[in-house]
């Protein structure tokens, strides 16, 4: 306000009106207009209806809010030639921002809170920066005393329908009050200690990945021996940052669906598993895991062939062979997704190997009783697309084994069993563009 301005730096002011405090939103539109006229600094102002912005996309109305203000500041500043997008956001609102992470659940990424710079959209776009960070709000309020500044109350600050507004207002007076009267500090100099890290961690999984990552344009691929002995801090990062630079939204990205993709890797799960939000894959080819764009169209239906004992089994649309040898009773019956042991005086007639059909059902080990196997497949995540891949081995009353699912419990060793069927899928498929 006043204070000399770096040479050569130009100010624009950007307002948006959130649609939301109906005549005391657009005062507040006329005070910035006034305070930025009388400073000399351009301003830019819109409105957005963030209540109908919130329905359309089924968000909290806090949600939208920030959405449309980030949208908003990126438009203004590309219009406005502007490298820089300066923030107000306090110390305080730093502390609230660590607690916020914290109620639902983070990482170390969340234990950071906001980073003090950044770029707004991706390499080469306008960079937010927020120079008043480590400033308590406390300090800005003297400061707008001692030079006799007017600011604007926002009401909405006060409401507690929002969750931000109830961590200032109740939480955070709480813990101060019974638990530790520094909390505020202590949140954000967790904070500081927490980005240095993160910052560390970013980088180490950056190279890491950039030797043993393969990249292409709509997806990647990794060894997955590598990536499942790999550490899990290394792994998850690396994970994360790959599906970013293809794209993956953060919903694609989540804790969720960077667990499952190492699963995959561990062949703890199928052989592919959907990525909510993006229009991706991963699947496990032979020691490679692979991240690519979900097929547009289904896989043809596979056949179905004989399954002698001992001997194997090709089925035209089903990834390698399936083999059947007759053993004694292991003393571990727990081989992986890949194998089962079949209880050789439960089998009825020949065994087969063919694709899942629609109305096929199964009753799993330890199950009560039969459910739809396409039920099944969606409580295991294995994609639609997948399932046709898949080797089920039935014999002439029902299905005995399904790869990726298990043995049935009506062919389950029992303690009289006296020798058993192994059934193992040696898978094989051919490497995809992204493993190149």
């Amino acid at each position: 306000h006043g204070e000399a301005i770096a040479p050569g730096v130009q100010l624009v002011a950007a307002h948006l009106d959130h649609g939301l405090r109906g005549a005391a939103a657009a005062a507040d539109a006329d005070f910035v207009a006034a305070t930025a006229a009388a400073w000399g600094v351009p301003t830019v102002h819109e409105r957005v209806d963030v209540r109908a912005l919130a329905r359309e996309r089924r968000q909290s109305i806090e949600t939208a809010g920030r959405a449309a203000r980030y949208d908003f500041f990126l438009r203004a500043a590309q219009a406005h030639g502007c490298g820089k997008i300066a923030l107000a956001h306090t110390a305080d609102d730093q502390a609230e921002t660590v607690l916020l992470n914290l109620l639902r659940g983070t990482g170390i990424e969340g234990l950071a809170g906001m980073p003090v710079r950044r770029p707004l959209a991706g390499a080469g776009s306008p960079e937010v920066v927020r120079p008043l960070l480590d400033v308590w709000r406390s300090e800005i309020l003297a400061y707008c005393a001692e030079h006799a500044l007017q600011p604007r109350d926002d009401p909405e600050n006060r409401s507690l329908a929002y969750r931000r507004n109830r961590v200032r207002l109740r939480l955070i007076p709480l813990l101060e009050a019974e638990f530790n009267p520094r909390i505020r500090a202590h949140l954000v100099a967790l904070a500081r200690l927490a980005a240095d890290e993160n910052r560390y961690l970013e980088a180490q999984a950056e190279a890491w990945r950039a030797t043993a990552f393969a990249m292409a344009a709509e997806g990647w691929s990794v060894p997955a021996s590598m990536l499942a002995a790999a550490p899990l801090a290394l792994a998850r990062r690396a994970v994360r940052q790959a599906l970013a630079a293809v794209g993956a939204t953060a919903a694609a990205a989540d804790r969720a669906a960077v667990e499952r993709i190492l699963a995959l890797a561990r062949g703890e799960l199928p052989t592919a598993v959907d990525l909510p939000g993006a229009p991706l894959r991963a699947i496990r080819r032979g020691d490679r895991v692979v991240v690519e764009p979900v097929p547009t169209t289904a896989a043809p239906p596979a056949g179905e062939a004989p399954l002698p004992v001992p001997g194997r089994a090709v089925v035209a649309g089903i990834p390698g062979a399936v083999r059947a040898t007759q053993e004694p009773v292991p003393p571990d019956l727990h081989a992986g997704p890949w194998v089962g042991y079949l209880a050789v005086d439960r089998i009825v007639g020949p065994l087969r190997v063919r694709a899942w059909r629609r109305g096929d059902r199964f009753q799993p080990l330890g199950a009560p009783g039969e459910r739809k196997l396409s039920d099944i497949f969606i409580d295991r995540k294995i994609p639609r697309d997948e399932r046709q891949r898949l080797p089920v081995v039935a014999d002439d009353r029902r299905i005995v084994w399904v790869a990726g699912v298990g043995v049935s419990e009506a062919v389950r060793v029992r303690p009289e069993t006296a020798a058993v069927i192994r059934i193992a899928w040696e898978r094989e498929a051919a490497p995809s563009p992204a493993e190149e």
